[in-house]
């Protein structure tokens, strides 16, 4: 494995230039990468406690639905709010397809060797008899056959589909794939009032046109679906590999050894959906292995979190219009605060004046009982044009699922942060202690929920603050060619799920939207319901 040095910012920006990524995100990465392992920089949050139903930090969406009704009235002569689908898909299928990989082993010595006994042994004593794995084209023929496929010409077939990613392989014993699978649920929610205006799909590098003549073959011959655009994990998602004198790691080519950068790079392709889709107004984010299905209480539930998301971010751009003009007495003004007050924890301070102080004592309550940018409490004076800068950040819905005891991950939290700031935060394991794990993360009478990673995020026309000099990152420390590298690696919904860089909400939804198939088993046993 060949390294570069850094001698200079010139040296480390012209080995960007070679593999196209930025020079200046690249620059921050090996800063935080170098401070983290000289112990300047510590990751952990000192979770104060998690978000519930109780302390207003999980928001009830049956508690406030005939406010939600009340306000989406008012909004009848309106341009509607409208999604587009976001569909990360760009994850390798490696821990789905762990079972498989002695069968990869066993094909690639049969193509040497032209012995393909243990391919046949392989099939004949892994393959499950009772609940058999849903697996495509070639390497489906090959379960079904081995003695068709060993031998033949089709051996490197299967051995091209094994390196598929997770998105084009079967979800259930149906056959549908995760790919098809999300498409089916966008139409049908969209014909249960889901308005998407389109949808864009995270391929992993190299695999775009594979998942375009997948999508084209999927909606052929339905004129009206959904219009849908595929982006590839290109170096805007990625980072460099760095050794721990901080020299980064060179291929074969001399060229610097590139790495996805986390989910939390995502944020980069915001501005890039706008103009993709310049009517929509958010994203409904949902991963592509979350398989859900189009059942009537699925399509019902999304719609639910659908409206709420759209209702939220309908009053808050009425606050940014009317607060910014100095109108104070505009009734729709008027509703939009009357709408968020009441998603506020039970307070008899929500009845306000229509006048300036009433106008701006409300959108505080909000902020600090709602969205929790402020300080609690009644304390500490803030300015119109504070309030109005803390309106003008993005609106952020995350809906979160009653903790099983399982889930361990995302969890909604109020929390410090490593420069000691106490925020509202969906915090992965990565930034918490051991110690925290194990008594707050997997304890589910103390952390109530979870994220699944269903989340509607507004799409503004700037956004900075994600781009930021933020702690939601971590260093990764891994062996790549038998050597210890670290990378860069950001969390999306820390940065989407953080009231310090956007106006966030966390909600609750039921399970039944949260159906993750991670293994090959998961898929073989999965029954889901798909409309047609």
């Amino acid at each position: 494995m060949n390294h570069g040095s850094i001698k200079s910012g010139d040296d480390l920006d012209a080995a960007c230039g070679t593999v196209g990524l930025i020079p200046a995100v690249i620059r921050r990465h090996e800063r935080r990468i170098t401070s983290s392992l000289s112990g300047r920089i510590s990751g952990a949050f000192e979770i104060q406690t998690p978000c519930r139903l109780e302390n207003g930090g999980v928001v009830s969406l049956s508690r406030i639905e005939g406010n939600i009704r009340d306000f989406i009235g008012t909004m009848d002569s309106l341009q509607p709010i409208v999604p587009v689908a976001f569909v990360p898909a760009a994850g390798a299928a490696s821990r789905f397809l762990e079972p498989l990989k002695p069968l990869a082993q066993a094909l690639a010595k049969s193509l040497t060797s032209g012995n393909g006994d243990a391919v046949m042994k392989f099939v004949r004593e892994v393959i499950p008899k009772d609940k058999p794995w849903p697996l495509p084209g070639a390497l489906g023929d090959l379960i079904r056959s081995p003695a068709a496929i060993s031998g033949s010409g089709k051996a490197h077939e299967v051995l091209e589909t094994l390196s598929w990613p997770k998105a084009l392989f079967p979800c259930s014993r149906s056959g549908v794939t995760f790919l098809e699978a999300k498409s089916r649920e966008h139409e049908a929610f969209r014909g249960n009032g889901v308005a998407f205006c389109g949808e864009l799909y995270v391929a992993p590098a190299g695999r775009k046109d594979h998942f375009k003549t997948s999508l084209d073959g999927i909606k052929s011959g339905n004129e009206g679906a959904i219009p849908h655009e595929v982006v590839e994990q290109d170096a805007t998602l990625s980072t460099m590999r760095f050794r721990r004198d901080g020299s980064f790691v060179c291929g074969p080519d001399g060229k610097p050894s590139v790495v996805p950068a986390g989910h939390g790079a995502l944020v980069n392709l915001f501005p890039a959906v706008r103009k993709s889709f310049p009517a929509a107004d958010y994203l409904l984010i949902r991963n592509v292995d979350n398989v859900c299905g189009t059942s009537p209480e699925v399509c019902r539930e999304v719609a639910r979190f659908c409206d709420f998301s759209s209702a939220l971010i309908r009053a808050v751009r009425h606050v940014r219009r009317f607060a910014s003009a100095h109108d104070w007495g505009a009734t729709g003004l008027q509703g939009a605060l009357r709408f968020m007050l009441s998603l506020c924890p039970e307070t008899e301070s929500r009845k306000f004046t229509p006048s300036l102080d009433g106008c701006l004592s409300a959108m505080a309550q909000i902020q600090r009982e709602l969205f929790h940018s402020l300080p609690g409490g009644a304390g500490g004076e803030v300015s119109g044009d504070e309030l109005i800068q803390l309106f003008s950040r993005p609106v952020n819905v995350l809906g979160q699922v009653q903790n099983s005891g399982k889930d361990v991950g995302g969890t909604p939290v109020f929390a410090v942060t490593p420069d000691g700031k106490r925020e509202k935060v969906c915090i992965e394991v990565a930034h918490v202690s051991p110690a925290q794990v194990d008594s707050v993360l997997r304890n589910p009478a103390v952390a109530t929920h979870f994220n699944p990673v269903f989340v509607a995020s507004e799409l503004v026309d700037d956004f900075p603050a994600y781009s930021s000099d933020h702690p939601y990152w971590s260093c990764v420390h891994k062996k790549f060619e038998g050597e210890d590298v670290f990378y860069h690696e950001s969390f999306l919904y820390e940065i989407l799920g953080s009231s310090s860089l956007s106006n966030v909400v966390f909600v609750e939804i039921p399970r039944s939207l949260f159906n993750p198939h991670k293994t090959l088993d998961d898929a073989a046993s999965a029954s889901v319901t798909f409309a047609r």
